[in-house]
């Protein structure tokens, strides 16, 4: 997979929201294992907490992601305007 250059920083996909069913978490999970196995580099950093968060941590684990992700809950949201400019790609998907 390819892209514009990135100074030498890692591929990463941002998710910023509550981590409900309804944003397709396992959409998101599918994509990044597709990307990982691609880019060795790839990051994930989900910004928020919900009722998915122990589901998205056992997914995350049983595909061998767990330390290419960082699942940062609810305490980074202050901080959200210094993370997005490390985000290569924003997801926010919803399901209708």
């Amino acid at each position: 997979m390819s892209g514009p250059p990135r100074q030498g920083r890692p591929f990463t996909v941002g998710f910023l929201g509550t981590l409900k069913a309804w944003h397709g978490l396992e959409v998101l999970i599918e994509a990044f294992s597709s990307l990982a196995r691609d880019d060795s580099r790839a990051r994930l950093l989900v910004v928020g907490d919900g009722p998915e968060r122990s589901w998205l941590e056992d997914e995350l684990a049983a595909r061998g992601l767990s330390a290419r992700a960082r699942l940062a809950g609810p305490s980074l949201r202050p901080r959200f305007p210094r993370c997005w400019p490390r985000w290569t790609l924003a997801w926010r998907p919803t399901r209708s």
